[in-house]
Parts: C-alpha cells; sequence; structure tokens
C-alpha cells in the first residue's frame, strides 16, 4: 500500500482512538531454547520455554536451508524438530515462534563443530564427564548449579573455553573456573566479552585431565540461563588488524590468538570472498582477503576456518567504499577524506594524532568505532586548533541510559570549522586505557546530511478496541537538522495508523534516580488500530521515513533492530529484517481454542 492510501485510512470519517497503550503482555515471550542451536547437516529436538506460547503453530528460521517443526505446544512450552541442511551457513539466526496471540523473535545458531548435551549427574568436580574435542556442548546452570567437565590434554597444549549465553539473548552472566584433579582453582575467568560471557584461553604446563566449571556470577542461574560450550584447541583469535577495508580491493590483516598455526583462512559473511594465508604461527597469522566489489557496506563476521570449516564465534570486519590506511605510526599523519583510518590505541595513556587542513566554514563527520568491532575501546575524540585552542570533544553521541534503551558505544560527530586552518585530530580511549586489543576505525569525510531509521523491535501483537504503537528512531547524522516524517507503508485492510514528526532534537529518557539521558536521536510512536472490518490475521509491515533539507527530498526505508532487554542484550539489525503485525482474535475466542490445544497436547 503507498503511503497516500495508508494516510487516507486516518482521515476518513471513523472513529479511531490514539490513545496508545504498550504492547499487551499477553503475547507470546521466548525464555529459553534448549539446545539453542545444531550442527549443520543435523536434525535435533528442541524445547522453547516461555509464556503464552499456546497455539504455536508454526516456527520460522531465517536464511536458508534451517527449518522447524511445532509438535507439541502448552502456555509455557513447546517441543519442535529442527532439521539443518548440510550447506546451511554458518551463524546466528532469527528464530520466530508464531501463535494466535503474535509472535516472538530469539536467536539460534548453526554451527560446523559436533555437538553434545550436557549430561547429570555432573554437579561436583569429581563428577566431571569426559569432553572430547572440539565440540560444543549445550548445557543449563540453574540457582546455586555448577555443570564440570573434564578435558585430558598434552603438555603445551592450548585449549580455549568459550561460553556463548549473554550474546545469545538469555540474561545469564557465566562464570568459567578450571580446576586440577584435586579440585583446585588454576585459572578462572568471568567477563571477556562486553555482553558478559566469559572466554577462557589456557595453556596446560603438564600432561593430564583437569576439570572445567561452568556457573553463574555469584551463583545465579535460572531454567532460562542455556549456554553453548565451545571446547578445543582449534584456532581461536582475540582480534584481527586492520578490522575493515574497502570493496574490491584485497587487505592483508594480521590475526593474533592462539593455536593459528592451524587456520586454513577466513570466511567473510556469507559472500563468497578469496583468503589466502600467507604467514602463520601458533599466535599470529597473516591472511590476504579479497573483498568483493558487490560486498555490503558496515559490519560483516569474520569467520576462522580450519579443516573443520568455519569455526564459532566469528569477529567483526567492517567493510567501506573509501580510501583506507592501515596504522599510521608517526605523530602528524596528514588526513586527505575522505579516509578510513584504522588504529589501535595499544597501551594506557596513548593517543594517536593527526592533522586536518580545512577551509572556514568546512562540515567535517567523524565516526570512530571500537566497542561495536567487539573490543573494549571507549573511542573519544578531541580536536585543537593551531594555538592548541579544544574546539571538539566527544565520547558517546549519547549519555546512556542501558536499562531502557540499546547503549551508542562509539561516537559520531559532525564539526564546522570556524576558521580556515591547521588542526589536529587526536583519539584515545575515554578513560586513557590501552591494550593491544583496543582496535579501532577512524572514518573522516565532508560531512553528508542524512539520517537512518529504525524500528526497535520485530513484532506486535494488535486487539480491536486497543490501540498499540510501533517505536522508531530516527538517528541523523552529517548534520541533518530538520524534521523527518515517518510513516507505515503497506498498512494492511483495516488497520489504521498516521503519520508521525520527529523534530530534531534528542529524545530524553529519565533514569533509574530520575537522571537525565538522550538517545543517540529522536524516538516516535507509531500508533496501529484494528478498525471494525478487520480481519484477525498476520502481517509484515515496512516503516517509511521522508525529511526535506535545503531543497532535498530524502527517503528511506528502516532497517529493523532486536527489541532491547525483550532478547535480552542483544544489539543492532536483526537477521530476518522483518516487523510482523498480528492482528488477535478476541480474548474470549482466542482463549477457548489455546484450552482446548493444552488438553489436546496433554
Amino acid at each position: 500500500m503507498t503511503r497516500k492510501i495508508a494516510i487516507a485510512l486516518v482521515i476518513l470519517p471513523i472513529a479511531v482512538a490514539w490513545a496508545v497503550e504498550p504492547p499487551h503482555p499477553d503475547s507470546p515471550f521466548i525464555e529459553s531454547i534448549f539446545p539453542r542451536g545444531g550442527r549443520r547437516g543435523t536434525q535435533l529436538a528442541i524445547e522453547i520455554t516461555g509464556k503464552h506460547l499456546a497455539g504455536a503453530s508454526a516456527i520460522r528460521v531465517s536464511g536458508q536451508g534451517v527449518s522447524a517443526r511445532v509438535r507439541e505446544s502448552s502456555d509455557k512450552l513447546v517441543t519442535a524438530e529442527v532439521s539443518i541442511a548440510p550447506d546451511a551457513a554458518v551463524g546466528r539466526r532469527d528464530l520466530r515462534i508464531i501463535s494466535p496471540r503474535g509472535s516472538f523473535v530469539q536467536v539460534f545458531e548453526v554451527g560446523n563443530l559436533p555437538e553434545e548435551l550436557e549430561r547429570e549427574p555432573n554437579d561436583h568436580w569429581e563428577e566431571a564427564p569426559l569432553v572430547r574435542f572440539p565440540t560444543v556442548i549445550n548445557g543449563k546452570v540453574t540457582a546455586k548449579d555448577y555443570d564440570h567437565f573434564r578435558v585430558k590434554v598434552r603438555a603445551a597444549q592450548v585449549i580455549t573455553f568459550d561460553l556463548n549465553s549473554s550474546r545469545n539473548g538469555t540474561r545469564f552472566d557465566g562464570f568459567l573456573s578450571l580446576l586440577d584433579l584435586e579440585g583446585n582453582e588454576i585459572a578462572a575467568q568471568d567477563d571477556y566479552y562486553f555482553d558478559k560471557d566469559p572466554r577462557l584461553v589456557h595453556r596446560f604446563a603438564e600432561e593430564g585431565e583437569y576439570v572445567l566449571r561452568v556457573m553463574g556470577f555469584r551463583e545465579a542461574g535460572s531454567n532460562s540461563s542455556d549456554y553453548r560450550l565451545t571446547v578445543g584447541d582449534m584456532p581461536s583469535a582475540s582480534h584481527v588488524f586492520p578490522a575493515g577495508g574497502r570493496r574490491g580491493s584485497t587487505v592483508e590483516m594480521e590475526l593474533t590468538g592462539v593455536n593459528l598455526n592451524k587456520v586454513d583462512g577466513v570466511v567473510l559473511g556469507q559472500g563468497p570472498a578469496t583468503a589466502e594465508v600467507v604467514d602463520r604461527s601458533p599466535g599470529r597469522a597473516r591472511v590476504k582477503l579479497e573483498i568483493p566489489p558487490e560486498a555490503a557496506k558496515g559490519p560483516h563476521p569474520l569467520w576462522l576456518a580450519s579443516e573443520a570449516g568455519e569455526l564459532p564465534n566469528p569477529l567483526v570486519f567492517s567493510v567501506s567504499d573509501v580510501r583506507e590506511v592501515a596504522r599510521p605510526r608517526y605523530t602528524g599523519f596528514r588526513i586527505h577524506p575522505p579516509v578510513v583510518i584504522n588504529g589501535v590505541i595499544d597501551r594506557n595513556g596513548a593517543v594517536d594524532s593527526f592533522e586536518l587542513v580545512a577551509r572556514a566554514g568546512e562540515t567535517y563527520s567523524f565516526d570512530g568505532a571500537g566497542m561495536s568491532l567487539g573490543n573494549f575501546l571507549d573511542p573519544a575524540i578531541l580536536i585543537y586548533d593551531s594555538d592548541d585552542n579544544l574546539v571538539a570533544y566527544l565520547d558517546d553521541t549519547a549519555p546512556n541510559a542501558f536499562d531502557k534503551e540499546p547503549p551508542s558505544v562509539d561516537f559520531h560527530l559532525t564539526h564546522t570549522f570556524e576558521r580556515a586552518g591547521s588542526y589536529r585530530v587526536l583519539l584515545r580511549d575515554a578513560g586513557k586505557r590501552g591494550n593491544p586489543t583496543f582496535v579501532y576505525r577512524l572514518t573522516v569525510q565532508q560531512a553528508q546530511p542524512d539520517f537512518e531509521l529504525r524500528v526497535l523491535t520485530n513484532q506486535t501483537t494488535l486487539r480491536k478496541g486497543k490501540p498499540v504503537s510501533l517505536r522508531v528512531r530516527v538517528r541523523r547524522i552529517g548534520g541533518w537538522n530538520t524534521p523527518v516524517d515517518v510513516w507505515i507503508d503497506n498498512l494492511p485492510q483495516g488497520i489504521a495508523s498516521r503519520t508521525m514528526t520527529a523534530a530534531p532534537v534528542n529524545t530524553r529518557v529519565r533514569g533509574t534516580f530520575g537522571e537525565d539521558f538522550f538517545v543517540d536521536g529522536s524516538n516516535v510512536e507509531l500508533p496501529l488500530e484494528a478498525l471494525s472490518d478487520a480481519l484477525p490475521g498476520r502481517w509484515p509491515l515496512v516503516v517509511r521515513g521522508r525529511g526535506v533539507l535545503g531543497g532535498r527530498v530524502v527517503e528511506h526505508t528502516a532497517s529493523v533492530d532486536y527489541p532491547w532487554q525483550k532478547t535480552g542484550f542483544i544489539r543492532g539489525f536483526t537477521h530476518e529484517q522483518q516487523i510482523v503485525l498480528t492482528l488477535a482474535e478476541p480474548e474470549n475466542i482466542s482463549n477457548e481454542r489455546e484450552n482446548v490445544a493444552a488438553v489436546a497436547s496433554q
């Protein structure tokens, strides 16, 4: 449906009340998927736990090569069968469960390594079953629960233990502890990733058997604390440099990590790319990667590959369409925009300094990526004029209210230079920290005013007489400073909405103690109302935005984000890139059908 028709729906003389309620609390919600992944070329049974799952009729998995079939459903449990094709792409997928009350998305992983389920009893270290690696262990940790696994190693062998839970949308804060066979702790790891998952890499001095303990931080856990634990002496990288390149070019990258003498290559995203291992040793590997000219701009997963194929836990590699420079080591490197500068803040207090010559009135944009590349660098930018006056500083683009909105972990600065001259551009960590893993990408170019649209959920449920809203974020970049109209482009028959306007002011969010935070952009709430002739059903929605700046008309289609907190702390774009609207049946009818389904499944 065109925008004109969509607007016409709301200007007809119909009774539409735009007092919008929050999403209905009785729509489906997934708390856990177990196991949360599987090896390609296999079939497996999974259990989905949550709320309001009765009557679930279908499960849809994004991408090609993975299908799922519902076996039984009740209010809190759905059992299903999943089939993974031998040629299914490795990586994370969206798994959407569909019921009369609506739909809900969580994530599911496809891997290459052998997989097994945690076997009880293993609460005590003396009960730990022997694990043959490489393998992926699927388990759960309840409150005050301990899972133990025994490994047999050679002297000087380096083993990686990587626990993936919070990164897959759970609320589990895992902790890894390595014990000898007398129960003494010889190594431990809490938070390795930004998302709080642990990764423990250990070189064993002596041959023998050892025990890995998986537990929750402060013995936390629950029935929804599922995890995927990768164990083995396979190649594992802590970071890659540079962490990106220009499409259509060949980039020579250096991987740093362990067991990299076993690396056979790298795989960029899911697209074709040619990679050649130039040199490799246990701690480092140099790889030449040919980035396809058609590669999409933005971040891609970069998979390490061995004889087993792509390995779990990819790095982040970003593709640009401008000239790139890797680690200019001398102070005062002159910036010639547009350019991406790749560097490392490798020690405490380190500062990288560049020179930019600007004309009076020129506006430049500066984008710094650190945490979004998977490391803990909190990049900050400082700009000084020739008289050593600070003319611009930025750490986070917007102060973060982590409990309410997805955090903005890197910076975007747009600055207009009032005077012509030479300026110093400094990049450092905001806390003046440093680490060899603190890789960054600084993009500098003349500002191109534009905006981005992001829908902050991938599903919503609507009932007659109970309007809801769809939250959309308008993020201004490059100095865009005019309003943006936002609307739903393809409204189904019987569903009404209206265009909303995002003013060029960042949305304020109240913190826990009443303090002010501002999101990186403007949130607008698109209302949705079911009219009297609307029939129950399910439809994909498309959100569009339009703005005018300096006589230039710009229109964009919104991308779709994971709903912050509802799918844990997963940030960024969904794999499926679809918003699904469900118009549910009247509550009395749907409850009757769900009761029948629940009785039938008993």
